[in-house]
C-alpha cells in the first residue's frame, strides 16, 4: 500500500478524519494476532500515513492535530477513535520514535470534556464502520488514563 499516495488523497478530499476512523476504501487491516477491536491499524496510519510524510507533506503534524480535534467535537465512536490515537502518540513520543510531537497536555483538557460529555455512551458498546464492536470502550480509556496521572501528571477524565 501507497500510505503516501493515501495520506495525499485524503487531504486533497478533505477526509483526514475518515483515514483516521478507517472508514470505506480508508480501512488498514489490523493483523489476525491483534487481540482487541479496532477501526482500522491505528499504528500503521499514524506512522506510514503521518510520522512518515513529516518531510514530504507541508503542516502534517497541524492536519493530524487539526482532524483529532475535529473527531472529539464529533460523536462518541470518533472520540474513542481520537483516544486510541491520542493514546498511540503518547506511546511513540515515550520511545522517541515519534518524528513530531502533538501538546500532549492541550489536547488532554479538550479530550477530558469530551469524554466527560459522553460517559455514558462510553460506557456501551460502539459499533465502528468496519462493523466490529468494542463492548466497554470506556475500560480502555480508564486504563489510559492511569498511565497518563502517573507518567505525565494530567488526566483526561
Amino acid at each position: 500500500m501507497n500510505y503516501e499516495d493515501l495520506i495525499k488523497n485524503a487531504i486533497s478530499k478533505n477526509e483526514v478524519v475518515q483515514l483516521l476512523c478507517g472508514s470505506g476504501r480508508y480501512e488498514i487491516q489490523n493483523s489476525e494476532f491483534v487481540q482487541d477491536v479496532f477501526p482500522t491499524n491505528i499504528m500503521s496510519v499514524l506512522v506510514n500515513c503521518f510520522y512518515k510524510q513529516k518531510d514530504n507533506i507541508f503542516n502534517i503534524c497541524e492536519i493530524f492535530s487539526n482532524a483529532l480535534e475535529c473527531m472529539i467535537q464529533n460523536d462518541p465512536k470518533e472520540i474513542y477513535i481520537a483516544t486510541l490515537y491520542f493514546d498511540t502518540c503518547v506511546f511513540k513520543e515515550e520511545t522517541h520514535s515519534a518524528s513530531f510531537c502533538i501538546n500532549k497536555e492541550k489536547f488532554a483538557k479538550k479530550l477530558k470534556v469530551a469524554i466527560n460529555t459522553y460517559t455514558k455512551e462510553l460506557n456501551s458498546p460502539i459499533t465502528f464502520d468496519n462493523g466490529m464492536t468494542k463492548k466497554f470502550p470506556m475500560k480502555n480509556i480508564e486504563n489510559f488514563n492511569k498511565n497518563y496521572i502517573s507518567k505525565y501528571n494530567f488526566s483526561i477524565l
